[in-house]
């Protein structure tokens, strides 16, 4: 018998085989697709009414939740869902990393004088954070993490000094871009955060941008101490297309740099390259597969989608980001052979476990 050849993506996604942690069974599909249609199978979207109940309870007189906003189409749908289709007072937030595009940062405007809200916007010290992106970059082969902290924990504070209920957010588990393996933010936490930055930053200086553990998060909402979580998109599903012509009509809303993800942040096409020096895709891929699952686009449509858009070549902005980290040629050079999974996350310690589970007990999900 001749061996067959195993193919080289998922049959029925987009998803290379070459990646960490991606199986195919014997039909060719691959784990995540698998693993979506068995949530999907068993996924009811909650009753609408039922979010209308949690913040009936909330017993704050200033805000119902604090929704994160980056301005581009998750957070800003997120706001407009909760103030439009909710009637909910929320408070908006803003992280700054200073690499926004002008689409994002006019989207914001739009969005919060069109909907009324109330809106902080946090900028750490240009030193600071670029000092914490050379650091990621040269020492695990990714800058993301720095931001990704940042955007938890000031979300997580303003509702915890203004004794806000709720975070609400935009994400969904079903339109992820996120691939383990290949993704930071499918990894990163405490522990992989501390050990990089190796007692070398002033404790006083990234405290504010520096988040709970899960397991004091967890025990803080057992005791109903602190905020709960909502997935917005577990109670209102909906369709990219529809979501951005909804928000281009009612607010607006421009697709950030014309893409389709991420579109808010210039340095995201930065970090996809990386992405795609290594592994021969980026989450862009990830995106694109996840629309491919839920039918919102054909398989050889993303297969031309990402044949066409993937990030091959290192973007313009690369230049400015380096002259501002203070990054030689030289250090850039050795960032490909560094990748985060070198340093150690607390995934598999049984605190870790423990202390997931229980920031779950209080966090409204399907």
């Amino acid at each position: 018998m001749v061996p067959v050849t195993p193919p080289d993506k998922c049959c029925m996604c987009i998803l290379p085989t070459n990646l960490p942690n991606i199986t195919l069974d014997k039909d060719g599909i691959c784990n995540y697709c698998n693993s979506f249609f068995k949530k999907r199978n068993k996924r009811k979207v909650a009753n609408l009414s039922n979010l209308a109940t949690i913040f009936k309870s909330n017993k704050n007189k200033l805000y119902d939740c604090v929704v994160g906003l980056s301005g581009g189409k998750d957070s800003t749908y997120a706001l407009y869902l909760a103030v439009k289709k909710f009637n909910l007072k929320p408070l908006a937030i803003n992280f700054d990393n200073g690499y926004q595009s002008i689409d994002a940062i006019r989207n914001i405007e739009n969005t919060i004088d069109t909907l009324g809200v109330d809106f902080v916007k946090i900028k750490p010290n240009k030193i600071l954070l670029s000092n914490l992106f050379k650091k990621f970059l040269t020492t695990t082969g990714e800058f993301c993490t720095p931001c990704l902290m940042c955007i938890d924990s000031i979300t997580e504070n303003y509702a915890k000094m203004l004794n806000i209920p709720v975070i609400l957010s935009g994400s969904s588990e079903f339109l992820s871009s996120g691939i383990k393996g290949v993704s930071i933010s499918e990894y990163y936490d405490r522990k992989y955060y501390f050990s990089v930055l190796n007692g070398e930053f002033i404790e006083r200086d990234i405290a504010f941008y520096s988040k709970e553990s899960y397991f004091k998060k967890g025990i803080s909402r057992i005791l109903r101490t602190g905020p709960k979580l909502i997935n917005i998109f577990d109670f209102y599903e909906v369709q990219i297309n529809t979501m951005t012509e909804e928000l281009s009509k009612e607010l607006g809303w421009k697709n950030p740099e014309g893409v389709i993800e991420h579109g808010d942040c210039l340095l995201d096409g930065l970090k996809d390259y990386l992405y795609f020096k290594r592994w021969g895709c980026s989450e862009k891929t990830g995106l694109i597969s996840s629309l491919v699952r839920t039918g919102q686009m054909s398989r050889d449509q993303g297969l031309a989608w990402v044949k066409e858009n993937e990030q091959t070549e290192i973007p313009g902005i690369a230049e400015k980001f380096f002259y501002d980290i203070g990054l030689s040629p030289v250090d850039f050079d050795e960032i490909y052979t560094k990748h985060f999974s070198n340093v150690k996350n607390l995934e598999k310690s049984i605190i870790f476990k423990l202390g997931k589970k229980l920031s779950k007990l209080n966090t409204y999900r399907i």
